[in-house]
């Protein structure tokens, strides 16, 4: 159990966090608002519809261009 804490598990998701593309954070976004209550599920079946894509677009950019890998 002490090993995991000093690797700082929060700190490692918080890290994945920070290379989210703006894909994903629409997806984390929409999750939040429909879990809110702020979006009904199924306006939040088509913003999710959206992201994925927005995924698929990313993924295809990556494969066919990797010299324009997006990084922050």
């Amino acid at each position: 159990m002490r090993a995991q804490e000093r690797m700082g598990h929060s700190s490692m998701s918080e890290g994945w966090r920070n290379h989210t593309s703006p894909a994903q954070e629409r997806v984390n976004w929409v999750m939040d608002e429909v879990m809110s209550g702020r979006m009904s599920q199924a306006d939040g079946m088509v913003e999710m519809a959206k992201a994925q894509e927005m995924m698929r677009e990313e993924a295809r950019a990556r494969t066919t261009h990797p010299e324009h890998r997006w990084e922050d």
